[in-house]
């Protein structure tokens, strides 16, 4: 007897891996929305291998190639480092 849940297997992604449609887009190739039509295009290639599942786990060893283009994200994985800068009031206008 096969049970529904055994034939659904979910993937929870770990710190050193990301979904390839927001590998694509954290690296700023296009939108995640655009990586994802791409993704199912079958024009990313990852590791020599055409994939076509946007939920693929991928990490920064991996090769991910969109259209000919090798993309690469940036080291912090996405994130991003936010900077605040508070000025005195009624000094500086911009």
């Amino acid at each position: 007897m096969v049970t529904i849940s055994s034939m659904f297997t979910y993937k929870k992604p770990s710190k050193s891996s990301m979904y390839l449609g927001k590998y694509i887009s954290t690296s700023g190739y296009c939108s995640r929305r655009q990586a994802i039509e791409l993704v199912k295009k079958g024009k990313v290639i990852v590791n020599n291998k055409v994939q076509t599942d946007p939920a693929q786990l991928v990490n920064e060893k991996d090769v991910v190639i969109v259209n000919g283009t090798t993309v690469v994200t940036n080291d912090n994985w996405g994130i991003t480092n936010n900077v605040s800068i508070t000025l005195p009031k009624g000094s500086l206008h911009i």
